[in-house]
């Protein structure tokens, strides 16, 4: 297989021209970006709210580091800070729910039906900028260590296509997964 990082941002690349469809919260701040076409497995598990089939994108991207989205070259929203966020409007009572509804609702939303027009990987630290149009940016930051986290490895971001998985830990560690289970592979990005 070819260097592990040239695959990695040869499938990056791909992303150019797809629509970000749907964004989303895991827990707390990490967040969760699908692009491209949506599909559903064939024998799909139904989500207990919503009472859909859930669904997974061609692309996927689930950030657990540190992520920012800036419009108009202005800081829009980031991992621990909402612009625009009244927090005089909500109670102590549920002044957490709100906020996340709010999140979800109204500014990280601002990514859907996007378009990709530029993905940019940093090669030393693989922080990554993902242009989109209306002067949109979403860029994430590998700045956290293992030793934040009780458990290890902790991963900084996992990116998923059809048939590759790509986790990025601390360290500049990137760990590609073939997900027709051929192949795992390693590879540390400072020594490539």
């Amino acid at each position: 297989m070819e260097n592990i990082k040239k695959a990695f941002i040869n499938e990056l690349q791909k992303l150019v021209g797809l629509k970000c469809y749907h964004t989303g919260f895991s827990l707390g701040s990490i967040i969760i970006l699908r692009f491209g076409k949506e599909i559903i497995n064939i024998n799909p598990i139904i989500h207990p709210k919503t009472g859909k089939p859930m669904t997974k994108g061609e692309f996927s991207l689930r950030v657990v580091c540190a992520w920012r989205i800036e419009k108009d070259n202005n800081i829009y929203c980031t991992w621990n800070y909402y612009s625009g966020f009244d927090e005089e409007k909500y109670n102590e009572t549920d002044f957490i729910t709100k906020t996340l509804t709010k999140l979800e609702d109204e500014l990280i939303k601002v990514l859907e039906n996007k378009t990709v027009i530029a993905v940019n990987l940093n090669e030393d630290t693989l922080d990554i900028d993902i242009d989109f149009d209306d002067n949109i940016r979403f860029s994430i930051f590998c700045d956290f260590n293992n030793w934040e986290w009780d458990t290890e490895p902790s991963e900084m971001y996992v990116f998923t296509g059809m048939n590759d998985l790509f986790r990025i830990e601390p360290n500049d560690k990137i760990i590609y997964q073939d997900l027709t289970g051929k192949y795992v592979f390693y590879e540390e990005s400072q020594e490539s």
